[in-house]
């Protein structure tokens, strides 16, 4: 099985528990505010920072995923025309990329 931290690097990792420790705090603060009959939009406007933080990790993976994409393309270019450098030079690019964040024989073999 596989763990929600692998292919994740040690910032978006810290990024996802303050942001849900922020998430927690704000949501706690939310609760207050209420029972206090307080206004609640000040509050409110935090709320979209938490969730960025918290996201911050799964919107990295998709541009991982474009980068898939990306090889893919400038392969099938590169096989059409081998003479051509800025595909080789793209491809060589988005090699470098997405060999930091292999986690399998499988993705290394892509």
């Amino acid at each position: 099985m596989e763990s929600i931290f692998d292919n994740l690097y040690l910032y978006e990792i810290v990024l996802l528990f303050l942001g849900a420790f922020l998430f927690a705090i704000l949501c706690i603060g939310l609760v207050y505010y209420i029972i206090k009959n307080e206004d609640i939009k000040k509050l409110l406007y935090f709320f979209p920072i938490a969730i960025i933080m918290i996201a911050y990790p799964s919107i990295k993976e998709i541009q991982v995923g474009n980068n898939k994409i990306a090889m893919r393309e400038n392969v099938e270019r590169l096989l059409k025309n081998p003479d051509n450098e800025q595909a080789r030079k793209e491809l060589e690019d988005v090699t470098e990329k997405l060999e930091k964040r292999t986690s399998s024989v499988k993705d290394l073999k892509a």
